[in-house]
């Protein structure tokens, strides 16, 4: 408070520009002015970090995903392998085929969904043999 008094007092006795009479309101408020830019600067460093640790935390999202995603095939593919080795001893009569692997089908759909990925290619080379069984299956009958 007394710095704006003396401020105000001198200009009105110097009849100080209006350029300087900014210069000299900055120069009274410069310890606010510095904790303002501390205060920036620091929230900027917290930004920088925080986006650093965001971008590792979305890598390790598709890190994750796509683990998932071999897991399921290489269960889908076990699952499909060993019924190909037991086609021969199923009754087509007696199955109906539509409802093979009905939530592998949609699993593996999805992933195809999801875009171009090695995951998805093989997502397809799974549905494709998923539905060729159906097909013979269906074709015997």
């Amino acid at each position: 408070m007394k710095k704006i008094i003396l401020l105000i007092f001198l200009t009105s006795c110097m009849g100080l520009s209006d350029s300087l009479l900014t210069e000299a309101v900055l120069l009274v408020h410069v310890p606010g002015t510095k904790k303002q830019r501390l205060k920036i600067t620091l929230l900027e460093k917290k930004l920088e970090a925080a986006e650093k640790e965001k971008e590792g935390a979305e890598l390790e999202v598709e890190r994750l995903a796509k683990e998932i995603h071999e897991a399921q095939l290489a269960l889908v593919r076990q699952q499909v392998d060993e019924f190909e080795r037991k086609i021969e001893e199923i009754d087509p009569l007696k199955f109906e085929a539509s409802f093979l692997f009905m939530r592998e089908r949609e699993m593996l759909h999805q992933m195809i969904q999801t875009g171009p990925s090695p995951s998805a290619f093989a997502a397809q080379v799974e549905l494709d043999r998923i539905l060729r069984l159906i097909t013979e299956i269906g074709e015997a009958r």
